[in-house]
């Protein structure tokens, strides 16, 4: 019987330390404190999609609602407003169903983790945008008129943004998304490697880069703890 109870005592620790990791696990920072479902809007400037094939849509702002979910997860879409290509803003772009100029993205999962830049070194916490879970769609889907004609546009897969500040308890955050000529400053996500794309007139995907900075304002309180 002796060794049935030594069994049964060594199982129960296993137990317990598993629980133990996950419960850290769970907790890994970095992470949103206060998360249980706060609304969030955000508002930008002027914004850049590019390829690295020179296709380049611009717009003059966006607007974003949104929700915290969880520790590191929320949803929100993004509207891009005021947006036409090559330059001329009379190349107005727009998405099926929205406002003159506006572009809209699908409904689109956003993760909180550490990004990293090219070189692949641990980079600055960050917010990966992505189309919802199980969702094959394209980030944004558009057609630009440009000189009485119409030319179809679409921007696919993934992108991530570095936010800030972190270990400060506010409601105003800001998230910053850097890239050029279809280059993107971060291409890591969590140890992934995220790509942005983009098609022109249903030809090629090309790699793309966007170039934008939000300012985010949470409904109530929180916090980004981070290491």
């Amino acid at each position: 019987m002796r060794f049935g109870k030594t069994l049964i005592i060594s199982l129960l620790a296993v137990f317990a330390l598993s629980a133990v990791a996950a419960s850290g696990a769970s907790a890994a920072k970095p992470e949103f404190k206060n998360h249980s479902k706060i609304k969030f809007t955000s508002t930008s400037g002027a914004g850049t999609l590019e390829t690295t094939g020179g296709a380049i849509v611009q717009c003059k702002k966006d607007t974003d609602t949104g929700e915290i979910t969880g520790a590191k997860a929320g949803t929100g879409k993004v509207t891009f407003q005021e947006c036409y290509t090559l330059g001329n803003t009379a190349d107005v772009c727009t998405t099926a169903g929205a406002s003159t100029g506006d572009i809209e993205t699908v409904a689109l999962d956003l993760t909180l983790g550490y990004a990293s830049a090219t070189k692949g070194e641990v980079g600055p916490v960050g917010v990966l945008f992505e189309p919802e879970a199980g969702k094959t769609a394209n980030l944004a889907e558009f057609e630009c008129e440009v000189g009485g004609s119409k030319l179809s546009g679409l921007a696919k897969g993934s992108v991530v943004g570095e936010i800030g500040p972190l270990n400060k308890e506010t409601t105003e955050f800001t998230i910053t998304l850097k890239g050029s000529k279809g280059v993107q400053e971060l291409t890591k996500f969590e140890g992934k490697t995220i790509k942005l794309e983009a098609s022109v007139n249903k030809g090629p995907l090309e790699t793309a880069s966007e170039d934008t900075t939000d300012d985010l304002t949470t409904a109530t309180m929180t916090e980004i703890e981070a290491a």
